[in-house]
């Protein structure tokens, strides 16, 4: 199956691959965030480059490299000072994926085309690993590094990016066997309160408030794939509530998912607690 999908990256991003998707609601919420949440506006002027493997790359670059079909470029970076960072990759190539890893960061973004987009705190003087993988097809590529703005993800004036941390509580059953999984992820989404939307960070894979009460909002995703003998089905639904003063978020969310492989059948729900803030 497609780039194996994980039930907790399908869920937490919000962007399952070819999942259920709509730009159309009725659903929004008519309030404004406080002043000083919305972060930094104007992208930083930027200088152009070409890198290949292992070079060192410069904040705030517009950088142009080429991949071959199968393989990825690694270059390296280490910040002078801590601040929030982003990586917002295009290319005409079939599928490339974008990650940026460290030692205690490892971050990937890899919808189902090569528009891809990272957002992270970076820590001075720690290096860092950037990588653009060819799941595939090849080809050149454009690669911005820089410190994180509104401009630079092309957000429109209602739009803002969210930075969650999920904790899941995951029971999975399978041939009557029960296994229970405890994990924390990390999730980055663009979200519309006023026109009732979330969408992920490279702009695609839109998805409409189910439901709204109050500064609480509803979304629900759902996907499924076959492919020979294997089957998998997907349900996420999410809670938000907004503190338009603070810009924080509180949430839930359960994930739902059967997987089938040679008749062997697996059930697993996800219940997941959330906290977030609105970054940009």
């Amino acid at each position: 199956m497609k780039k194996e999908i994980s039930i907790s990256l399908l869920a937490l991003s919000l962007v399952a691959c070819g999942g259920d998707s709509s730009s159309d609601s009725s659903l929004g919420i008519n309030q404004d965030f406080a002043s000083g949440i919305r972060g930094v506006e104007q992208e930083p002027t930027l200088t152009s480059d070409t890198v290949s493997e292992g070079d060192t790359i410069v904040l705030n670059s517009n950088l142009t490299g080429t991949v071959s079909e199968g393989s990825s470029v690694i270059f390296n970076f280490t910040p002078t000072e801590t601040q929030k960072l982003a990586l917002i990759l295009s290319s005409a190539a079939t599928d490339l994926d974008l990650g940026v890893s460290s030692t205690d960061l490892d971050l990937m973004s890899d919808d189902e085309n090569s528009n891809e987009a990272i957002i992270f705190e970076a820590t001075a003087g720690q290096l860092y690993s950037v990588e653009v993988e060819s799941y595939e097809g090849a080809g050149s590529f454009e690669l911005k590094f820089v410190e994180a703005n509104r401009s630079s993800f092309g957000l429109s004036a209602n739009e803002y990016i969210v930075e969650a941390e999920y904790t899941s509580v995951e029971t999975c059953v399978e041939n009557e066997q029960t296994s229970t999984y405890n994990e924390t992820y990390d999730a980055s989404i663009i979200i519309n309160w006023k026109d009732g939307y979330v969408v992920n960070l490279s702009g695609e894979s839109k998805k409409s408030f189910k439901s709204v009460t109050n500064n609480s909002f509803t979304v629900v995703s759902s996907y499924s794939e076959t492919e020979g003998n294997e089957s998998y089905e997907n349900t996420f639904t999410l809670n938000y509530t907004t503190n338009f003063e603070t810009g924080e978020l509180t949430g839930t969310a359960v994930s739902e998912t059967t997987s089938v492989e040679n008749s062997i059948t697996e059930v697993c729900t996800s219940n997941i607690s959330i906290t977030a803030n609105v970054v940009l």
